[in-house]
């Protein structure tokens, strides 16, 4: 149980996501109220059990849209998805819980006609939260194994057809035939103006004076955003070395526009396709391999059919 509580999750808070899930939680609140009619609502008149679950449903519905939205709009790194996990998804739905109570402590004691005192939140808090904490845990677990489920499996067939590509491209190296040497110069056409292919560099400019490296296109692996810098990571004699510039992603992608495998897999990564060894799938999606290296980059759900159609060609 701990170690799922540690499991990647996916931080869903777009806007529209979170307006269907604001009048959900509206409508099921109003539903309950109004349908069953608990906490003796069935002794109330039924214009006023009406108004009350309309009361609380809109309280919800607000509630809920202000929460959620506000964090992803506000506060976009705290919904950072590279960090994000079961935990910390329950946690900010306890938060949410809590907010509700407050506010329906409040709507209460406008119902009620009797002012509105903190000593009364934490009975509703304390009610809130057992109602409402067990089924939003129990719906994050079950939506992390189906999305795992979902993606493990799509990842272990992409993989393989990964692991073939390979394969093949090896057997072609392997067999690849020579031109034979007895044919005359002139039969070999050479374009005068055109560099070797091993002078061929490309060059990486920071945001910072002095910040600068020209590299092999083969050499670089991928580019990592983290605020205004940037991961860049190079390969030298074999070895994965990290480099921090000041220098936005887009900056890189632009500078970068003529290495032929530049590949954006997610918004906070720009990748070398050639270095792709792998791909994984978990609740969030897709994980690529770069290299025997270790790295693994995430890939946007939006990009997913992309993926695909790189890797089934």
């Amino acid at each position: 149980m701990i170690t799922w509580l540690y499991t990647p999750y996916p931080a869903l808070y777009h806007p529209r996501r979170v307006l269907v899930m604001s009048l959900v939680a509206g409508l099921l609140v109003f539903g309950v109220l109004f349908g069953l009619q608990p906490f003796e609502l069935d002794k109330e008149p039924a214009a006023y059990r009406f108004k009350a679950s309309l009361y609380f449903g809109v309280t919800t519905f607000l509630c809920t849209l202000i929460y959620l939205l506000g964090f992803s709009l506000l506060a976009p790194t705290y919904l950072d998805e590279r960090r994000w996990n079961v935990a910390k998804e329950i946690l900010h739905f306890g938060g949410l819980l809590m907010l509700i109570a407050i506010a329906n402590t409040a709507v209460n004691a406008y119902l009620q006609h009797y002012p509105f005192k903190l000593s009364a939140v934490m009975p509703m808090a304390t009610y809130t939260l057992a109602i409402g904490l067990a089924p939003i845990t129990l719906a994050t677990l079950l939506k992390q194994r189906s999305l795992v489920r979902k993606y493990a499996a799509e990842a272990r067939k992409l993989a393989q057809q990964l692991e073939l590509q390979h394969f093949e491209a090896a057997v072609i190296a392997t067999n690849t035939i020579t031109p034979p040497t007895a044919l005359p110069p002139q039969a070999v056409p050479v374009n005068q103006h055109q560099p070797p292919a091993a002078s061929i560099r490309l060059t990486i400019e920071g945001n910072n004076q002095g910040e600068k490296i020209s590299f092999q296109p083969e050499d670089w692996v991928a580019a990592e955003a983290s605020d205004n810098y940037c991961k860049i990571y190079l390969v030298e004699n074999s070895v994965l070395k990290e480099l921090l510039f000041r220098i936005t992603l887009k900056q890189i992608e632009s500078q970068l526009g003529a290495h032929p495998h530049l590949f954006k897999s997610h918004k906070s990564f720009l990748i070398n396709w050639q270095h792709v060894q792998g791909i994984s799938g978990n609740a969030q999606g897709y994980q690529l391999k770069l290299g025997d290296w270790g790295l693994q980059v995430p890939v946007s759900r939006s990009l997913n059919n992309l993926v695909k159609q790189r890797i089934n060609g």
